[in-house]
């Protein structure tokens, strides 16, 4: 999958979403530019799974729901606990 198919997916997604649309417009950059990254890591360690990539996050509650999301879906995709999340003040 290449990066424009990620942004394909992810606006499809966002778009199927009922609450996104109720965001206020900062939130809704913010979200997308989150899911993006995330996205784009995803596809990094599955695409080369000896590779570990680095989130930067700015809270230890982010780091924690992240890694917390992360272990939840590694029995379906292992190589997600390849990316591994920091926190950047």
């Amino acid at each position: 999958m290449t990066k424009s198919n990620l942004d394909v997916v992810l606006k499809e997604y966002i778009e199927e979403c009922p609450d996104f649309k109720y965001l206020q417009d900062d939130d809704k950059i913010f979200i997308y530019s989150s899911l993006k990254k995330i996205l784009n890591l995803l596809h990094l360690v599955i695409k080369y799974p000896n590779v570990s990539a680095i989130l930067f996050v700015q809270s230890q509650q982010t780091k924690r729901i992240i890694e917390e999301a992360f272990k939840a879906i590694s029995p379906v995709i292992p190589s997600i606990l390849n990316i591994k999340i920091t926190i950047m003040h």
